[in-house]
């Protein structure tokens, strides 16, 4: 997903905090004494999305730790931002 793209009609998507890991997200939340919000559908596994990142990464990581690093720069690097 990239950190930013047009939707048309002059609107632009801007996600900031896309290079940021979650856990640097809500350091700074805490840090900055901010409420957090939960979507409750990121729990739900019946999504894939959701299943990979509480299933399949986990078990990968187990033998590749930094299998995420690896995949953000895999990303990068077809969407010719690298």
């Amino acid at each position: 997903m990239p950190p930013s793209r047009p939707l048309g009609g002059g609107v632009r998507v801007i996600r900031p905090l896309m290079a940021l890991t979650r856990r640097e997200i809500e350091a700074y939340i805490k840090a900055n004494g901010m409420a957090a919000r939960k979507d409750s559908t990121n729990d739900d596994q019946k999504y894939t999305r959701n299943w990979i990142r509480a299933t399949l990464l986990p078990l990968i990581e187990k033998k590749q730790p930094r299998i995420r690093e690896h995949l953000i720069g895999i990303a990068e690097d077809l969407s010719g931002k690298n």
